[in-house]
């Protein structure tokens, strides 16, 4: 499952994610990449601004395999 809040700070997205697969190494690779991001095993939350926004859903697309 994910959740969009494109309302919550203006100019910035909040993502939420709850899976059935591990999320640990999207949580850390996101934390490294400078981002406000958190969770705990099947569960990530990052922020993002509009413009960055595309490249990491895209991300969490690719690593769930939903593409």
């Amino acid at each position: 499952m994910i959740i969009v809040d494109k309302g919550f700070i203006p100019g910035y997205y909040s993502i939420a994610v709850k899976s059935i697969q591990s999320l640990e190494p999207l949580i850390k690779k996101f934390i490294n990449l400078g981002l406000p991001a958190g969770g705990e095993g099947y569960f990530l939350g990052v922020v993002v601004n509009k413009e960055r926004y595309e490249d990491i859903y895209g991300e969490i697309i690719n690593y769930l395999g939903l593409e």
